[in-house]
């Protein structure tokens, strides 16, 4: 089983449907299955961290779903 790193770039883009990137992030996720992603607390800190900024109106929910 090939394991992949994923940084915050990709997390972002993954969960943010209105990421000019979302759609190239979804479709990497479906070509690495059964393989195993990986990540860093760091990384997940950062992506946290990138969610929070947006303020409280904000939905929060895909990015702790995620979690």
């Amino acid at each position: 089983m090939r394991t992949v790193f994923a940084d915050t770039f990709y997390w972002i883009a993954l969960t943010s449907t209105d990421d000019s990137f979302y759609q190239k992030a979804f479709e990497f996720s479906r070509l690495l299955l059964p393989e195993r992603i990986i990540t860093s607390d760091d990384v997940l800190v950062e992506y946290l961290a990138f969610f929070a900024k947006a303020g409280p109106v904000f939905d929060r929910k895909p990015a702790l779903d995620l979690l």
